[in-house]
């Protein structure tokens, strides 16, 4: 896992009071690159397109996945003037959608083309209509920012990172899913 998304994991673990191990701590992030990494999208030689913050990108970083976006993108405005279009990197292979407090319109955009034109293959990191960042208030989930992309194929491959210790998936450090759009079969 990368060293921004263990700090956050340790640190909401610890304000728990759970004492869990580094080595059983796999975030969403971590499961999109071995989503990545299990499909061998290396070796297509495409690169993956972000929507999300350090986390995602220090993760396809320590499996050599090339990208763009992220943080990157996050002051990006499209021309919308007459004549305004958005050209997007053919290369692009994947999108990967996780949460991104600083999601804007270039973002969707360039997402969409991506996946409409481009057949970039759409990887959500979860589909959690809420988050809860402040003990004060749910806030808008990365749900929100996936449904946000229009597709016109209908699939979305969700990974999650889930905990060994949640009763449903005892033992299992991380799963791959299906969203109700599913155009394919889980089994692989």
């Amino acid at each position: 896992m990368g060293a921004f998304e263990f700090a956050v994991s340790q640190k909401k673990f610890d304000s728990l009071g759970l004492d869990i191990p580094p080595e059983e701590i796999f975030s969403s992030s971590f499961a999109a690159a071995a989503y990545l990494e299990q499909t061998k999208f290396k070796e297509s030689g495409k690169k993956a397109y972000i929507i999300g913050e350090i986390g995602i990108c220090e993760e396809l970083d320590l499996i050599g996945v090339p990208y763009i976006g992220g943080p990157e993108d996050s002051e990006k405005q499209p021309n919308m003037g007459p004549g305004g279009k958005l050209e997007v990197d053919p290369d692009v292979g994947a999108v990967i959608v996780g949460f991104d407090r600083f999601v804007n319109y270039y973002k969707i955009q360039y997402a969409q083309l991506c996946i409409n034109e481009e057949n970039a293959e759409f990887i959500a990191t979860n589909l959690d209509a809420v988050t809860h960042l402040t003990d004060a208030q749910e806030w808008a989930g990365n749900g929100s920012m996936v449904g946000a992309i229009k597709v016109r194929k209908f699939a979305v491959n969700t990974v999650s990172a889930v905990s060994p210790y949640d009763s449903c998936f005892t033992g299992m450090h991380w799963t791959r899913a299906y969203s109700g759009w599913k155009a394919k079969s889980t089994d692989d």
